[in-house]
């Protein structure tokens, strides 16, 4: 079992599921199997990639990492069947503040979720705190009637959140070799 906090709730057929991921990687470490197990039932999902991830790989410049991770972002996204979109942040960098909200709210009314996932805005990395605290802004909107869930991250260092406690779980049993690729 995928230990998340998130959905067993039955969504509609052809449901939206949008991934919030403060950094190329944490979709697919943290929600892989929820991504594949959305597809497989036949609901599109999109991850939004709040930053490039310009800081992820020691020794490359920020645009050498930005344009690694970013094909890495899209192989696994493809591997999953899911979209993917790039926010645009800079890595180190993402604000919680009403540009960043207001561009966020227009992705989310563009794309119309069912559902949003996103981190924990209790998380240890600033990143992964911003984007949570900007998918809470965005879910009190009433023009964007989705519900939210929150995951943990599951990379390290970042695994350590403050009083994080799932309450729904996620069967990837099928899928697992799908979020391992």
């Amino acid at each position: 079992l995928l230990v998340v906090g998130l959905l067993l709730v039955p969504v509609a057929a052809a449901a939206t599921l949008v991934v919030i991921a403060p950094h190329p990687d944490d979709a697919e470490a943290s929600c892989g199997g929820l991504i594949a197990n959305s597809v497989a039932a036949g609901d599109e999902v999109v991850i939004v990639t709040m930053t490039g991830g310009e800081l992820g790989i020691g020794g490359k410049t920020a645009g050498e990492a930005r344009a690694i991770r970013a094909g890495e972002a899209e192989r696994a996204a493809a591997a999953l069947g899911a979209k993917l979109e790039f926010f645009g942040a800079v890595d180190g960098s993402l604000a919680v503040d009403a540009q960043a909200s207001t561009r966020l709210e227009a992705m989310l009314i563009r794309l119309r979720p069912s559902v949003v996932v996103a981190p924990w805005p209790l998380d240890v990395h600033a990143d992964h705190q911003a984007a949570g605290l900007l998918a809470w802004r965005a879910f009190q909107n009433p023009r964007l009637p989705f519900a939210l869930y929150f995951y943990e991250t599951t990379n390290a260092p970042h695994t350590k959140s403050f009083q994080f406690v799932p309450t729904d779980y996620v069967d990837v049993t099928d899928v697992l070799q799908r979020k391992q690729e």
